[in-house]
């Protein structure tokens, strides 16, 4: 644990897992700096990600969710691109390859906002999610859409 001059305090590991676990026991919506590139480009590196109980949301296909690993000791944000047999499968939106099956027990919140250098920024959820997480389940997401929009500088 590593607190900043500017009152930020960085955690990693299982002290984040425990404090998301602990902040979203509590109902209570949990923020924090997103890190990584495989939610690219709907969630970048550094954007400001806001999770919300799971319990206050139903997961859908489409969603972008937060997973508890077996251990507890680490979550994965990504979307559900599939459901099978009460499980889902997520994938992170710019990984070739889905993270597999995930029991709704594991599943401890849902994105409901992101910010970018202050900006609520869109990250397709609802009808629009369910389109990106068969995009992404099929292959062209990342095949095919992607590259495109990269190509014409979308601004994502």
């Amino acid at each position: 644990m590593n607190i900043q001059s500017n009152s930020t305090l960085i955690l990693s590991g299982k002290y984040f897992t425990d404090l998301m676990c602990t902040v979203l026991d509590r109902s209570a919506d949990f923020r924090f700096q997103a890190q990584g590139y495989s939610m690219s480009p709907f969630i970048k590196n550094y954007d400001i990600i806001t999770i919300s109980p799971v319990f206050q949301n139903k997961v859908a296909t489409g969603d972008i969710v937060v997973v508890l690993f077996r251990d507890k000791r680490s979550v994965l944000v990504h979307r559900i691109i599939d459901r099978n047999n009460g499980q889902f499968i997520i994938k992170g939106d710019n990984n070739k390859s889905d993270d597999g099956f995930f029991k709704t027990d594991q599943i401890i919140g849902v994105v409901t906002k992101v910010e970018r250098n202050g900006r609520k920024i869109w990250y397709g959820r609802n009808k629009t999610g369910k389109l990106i997480a068969f995009l992404s389940k099929t292959g062209l997401l990342n095949s095919f859409i992607l590259p495109v929009l990269r190509f014409f500088n979308a601004p994502f």
